[in-house]
């Protein structure tokens, strides 16, 4: 049941990413880490939705866009802003 309240959640902030632009500093990086945590987060729990190999797929996907996003501060530096997004 919580992930399927927050995966139209997660909708709402690609949506606020796409509405403000990066210059738009507090605004935007808030809608982006809220949709990186979101999207991980629905990611592994779908894992019970999911049949076959999809579902550790998934589970690996979601699990590499948190710890990704937990060591963003390392990768930052080296890829840049936007490589780090990416």
């Amino acid at each position: 049941m919580v992930f399927n309240v927050s995966d139209p959640t997660g909708g709402v902030g690609i949506l606020g990413v796409g509405i403000f632009p990066g210059n738009i500093t507090p605004v935007h990086n808030i809608f982006s880490l809220f949709t990186f945590i979101i999207g991980g987060m629905v990611a592994i729990g779908s894992f019970e939705g999911l049949s076959g190999s999809y579902r550790y797929i998934s589970v690996l996907l979601g699990s590499i866009t948190l710890i990704g996003l937990i060591f963003s501060g390392y990768f930052i530096p080296i890829l840049g802003d936007g490589g780090a997004e990416r």
